[in-house]
């Protein structure tokens, strides 16, 4: 979608690792629906709230929100009573093959495993159904791997965070999960992992532009399978 003017007024403090929302209190939420209009990362790109707006849309996928989200089962979407209840403003995500544990040998076995990661910005409700006055934003940093082929220690290696390590067993679904920015305001989304936004590159393998005072991330498609695993036994 195409970026708002910039806003008079800016929060008093900017993180080149981290997005903020428009901060110029009259456009800081949409009326029709109570959540900020756009979020805007440190290089400058500003992102809308995902929602589909058309049928075709809708079919396709362009926003992560479905007919069977919608309590009428289709568009349009008016607030509160036909609103999905979770909106996005940035998604990232993939799920890929990688080893496993055998549940005959209990030994790893290519493509018995899976490594699923998710980051974005999501709009959503405190409350079970949307409901005016129950906005909330936040922040999303989520790694899994289901069914792990060896026990020991996982280091995900993950867009917009640095390398994180936790500790798994063989056969047990490892799930490291931050969300943050849960709770009054919209700005506590700020303090995520997830930013700056990550662009769409020409060709596979992705890259990484460095120009003064910003870095800008390209992923083309994040395809990469985990297909083997040597478990190391102390």
């Amino acid at each position: 979608m195409p970026s708002p003017p910039p806003c008079r007024h800016c929060w008093p403090w900017r993180s080149r690792s981290r997005p903020w929302p428009c901060c110029n209190a009259p456009a800081r939420s949409i009326p029709a629906n109570g959540f900020p209009a756009w979020y805007q990362d440190a290089n400058g790109l500003a992102l809308q709230l995902c929602m589909p707006g058309t049928l075709a849309d809708l079919n396709a996928g362009i926003c992560p929100v479905f007919a069977a989200d919608l309590p009428a089962g289709a568009l349009p979407e008016v607030f509160p009573a036909n609103w999905a209840h979770e909106h996005f403003y940035y998604m990232v995500t993939t799920d890929l093959p990688m080893a496993g544990r055998d549940k005959n040998s209990g030994l790893p076995m290519p493509g018995a495993g899976r490594f699923v990661f998710v980051g974005g910005i999501e709009a959503t409700f405190n409350t079970p159904d949307p409901e005016a006055g129950q906005q909330i934003t936040f922040n999303r940093w989520r790694a899994r791997v289901v069914n792990p082929a060896c026990s020991g220690s996982y280091t995900f290696h993950t867009p917009h965070r640095a390398p994180k390590t936790v500790a798994g067993v063989a056969g047990v679904r490892i799930s490291d999960t931050e969300d943050i920015g849960i709770g009054p305001g919209f700005d506590g989304a700020l303090q995520g992992s997830t930013g700056p936004f990550a662009l769409r590159a020409a060709t596979p393998g992705g890259q990484r532009a460095v120009m003064p005072g910003r870095v800008i991330h390209r992923y083309h498609n994040i395809t990469r399978s985990l297909r083997t695993a040597r478990c190391v036994m102390a």
